[in-house]
């Protein structure tokens, strides 16, 4: 029991935020896959508009946000 309350007193939220900023940092640095890129036809077009109308786009937008203005700075 002793070892978790250390381990709970050391690991901190903030330690666990910047940790966590300087993951998205080195992600962004990483460099552009070409197969990530989004052409113009019309199954691209449609499983582009099922993943932008879906749940879980509509909830890592936070994160989205949070890499752009990493990006800025």
């Amino acid at each position: 029991m002793a070892d978790l309350h250390r381990a709970i007193t050391a690991l901190t939220w903030d330690g666990f935020a910047s940790a966590l900023i300087d993951f998205f940092q080195h992600v962004i640095g990483l460099p552009t896959v070409a197969t990530s890129t989004v052409s113009s036809t019309a199954s691209t077009e449609a499983a582009l508009a099922a993943i932008l109308s879906s749940r879980t786009w509509r909830a890592t937008e936070k994160l989205r946000q949070a890499k752009r203005k990493l990006r800025r700075s």
